[in-house]
């Protein structure tokens, strides 16, 4: 049995693709989470990798801020993994505002944000605009938070690679669209090594973020940097 003693985060998204790797390493290190969920039956299937009293469920709505507040009461860590392509705003300004002031007015030591490589409050596309509207929420309500800004994230369960991965089963001819674009993929599980990493440094460590060209590769490179204070 987890002693109760051992830190507790609130994993907001914790039943979700990037969720369940974030809660898989947290609970292998011993950590003790919440997973905040809309359906906490959706995060069932998570209560296996757990040891008795290491995993909780609640039910929250990140739009609404009396469920946001309940979801993170006696928290030492928060983690907002949410993201959305419907309701953007609410889900990526709101929702993202929201959780940052809670985490703030209850006392949480640390506030983990995971936006998009493409963040900018002035941006024509809705996803883009909204996720750079949630980070000015979260930095102004919690200015010591950690934002992530991943690109596509892949792996095992992620839809985007699956879906191609079908397409090329079932079509004689795949297109090409957009052949000019390019991306930088992040591999789910590395980028769960950053948020993990954070929740578990020491507290004279000081984190850097560190940005490349969209042409440049940083696979070899962590997105965080960290260095000891002085």
């Amino acid at each position: 049995m987890i002693d109760r003693d051992y830190k507790l985060v609130t994993v907001f998204g914790g039943s979700g693709f990037i969720g369940r790797y974030v809660c898989e390493e947290l609970l292998a290190a011993g950590v003790r989470i919440r997973v905040a969920s809309r359906d906490p039956r959706s995060a069932y299937y998570i209560q296996p990798l757990s040891q008795v009293g290491q995993l909780g469920l609640v039910r929250a709505d990140i739009t609404n801020r009396d469920s946001v507040r309940a979801a993170v009461d006696g928290a030492d860590a928060v983690v907002n993994l949410v993201g959305s392509f419907t309701n953007m705003a609410k889900v990526h300004s709101t929702g993202a505002a929201n959780i940052a002031e809670a985490a703030r007015d209850s006392g949480a030591k640390q506030l983990v944000h995971i936006s998009a490589m493409s963040a900018d409050q002035g941006s024509d596309a809705g996803y883009s605009r909204t996720k750079g509207q949630g980070e000015n929420a979260v930095r102004k309500a919690f200015p010591d938070a950690t934002i992530i800004r991943p690109s596509i994230v892949f792996g095992s369960e992620d839809q985007l690679t699956n879906q191609l991965a079908a397409m090329s089963r079932l079509l004689p001819v795949v297109p090409v669209i957009a052949g000019k674009c390019r991306f930088q993929p992040v591999f789910v599980e590395d980028l769960v090594r950053n948020v993990v990493l954070k929740l578990n440094a020491h507290p004279d460590v000081t984190w850097y973020k560190v940005e490349a060209e969209n042409h440049e590769s940083i696979h070899s490179h962590n997105a965080y940097a960290c260095i000891e204070k002085g």
